[in-house]
C-alpha cells in the first residue's frame, strides 16, 4: 500500500468519526442489555476501518453511505458476541417490565376513582386485559420503532396461527366480560 493510499484511508477514518459516534449512541439507546457505549464505539471503529480499506471512490457513492452499513453491522456483530442473554429470556424480561408498568399505571388510574361496583370491576378487568394483551404482543415483536435496529434480538418462534388464536382468545374474553350482568 502506498503512502498516499494510507493517508487517504486515515482521512476517511477521521471524517467518519461522527458517523461512528452517532450510530453507537443510537444503538446504545435501543439495545435491551446495557453495554458500555465505548465498546460500541470500538466495534464501530473496526467497521469504519474496514470500510475505509474497501472503499472505492470510482463506484460513485459517498463514503458515509458506504461506511454506514459496515459500521452498523460491526457494532451489531460486537453486541451479539458480548450478549449472553437468550432471546426468550429477553422477551420474558421485556414482557414483565412492560406489564408491571401497565399495571402500575392502571392502579394509579383506579385510585383516582373509588368505585367498587361489579360493573366498574368488570370494566377494570377489560381495561387491564386490553393493556396486557397489547403489552404481550408488543414485547414479542422485538423490533424497534426506527427500522430493525432490535432485529438482533427478535425471535420468530410464534407462528401466525398462534398469534391469530391468541387474538381470538382476547376478543372472546372481551365479549364474555361485556355480557356479564351489572
Amino acid at each position: 500500500m502506498t503512502a498516499d493510499a494510507l493517508k487517504k484511508q486515515q482521512e476517511l477514518i477521521s471524517d467518519g468519526q461522527a458517523l461512528v459516534h452517532s450510530l453507537a449512541t443510537k444503538i446504545h439507546r435501543n439495545i435491551p442489555v446495557r453495554i458500555d457505549w465505548n465498546d460500541l464505539v470500538a466495534y464501530g471503529e473496526v467497521g469504519l476501518a474496514e470500510a475505509a480499506r474497501d472503499f472505492d471512490p470510482n463506484r460513485g457513492i459517498r463514503f458515509t453511505t458506504f461506511a454506514y452499513y459496515r459500521v452498523r453491522g460491526a457494532i451489531y456483530d460486537g453486541v451479539s458476541k458480548m450478549t449472553w442473554t437468550s432471546r426468550a429470556r429477553y422477551r420474558r424480561h421485556r414482557y414483565h417490565q412492560m406489564a408491571n408498568e401497565a399495571l402500575l399505571q392502571e392502579a394509579q388510574d383506579s385510585q383516582s376513582t373509588e368505585k367498587s361496583t361489579l360493573e366498574y370491576e368488570a370494566l377494570w378487568l377489560r381495561n387491564v386485559t386490553d393493556k396486557l394483551a397489547v403489552v404481550y404482543l408488543s414485547s414479542q415483536q422485538g423490533a424497534g420503532d426506527e427500522g430493525t435496529d432490535d432485529a438482533v434480538f427478535e425471535d420468530n418462534s410464534a407462528s401466525a396461527p398462534e398469534v391469530v388464536a391468541q387474538n381470538e382468545l382476547f376478543k372472546s374474553l372481551h365479549e364474555v366480560v361485556d355480557t356479564l350482568p351489572p
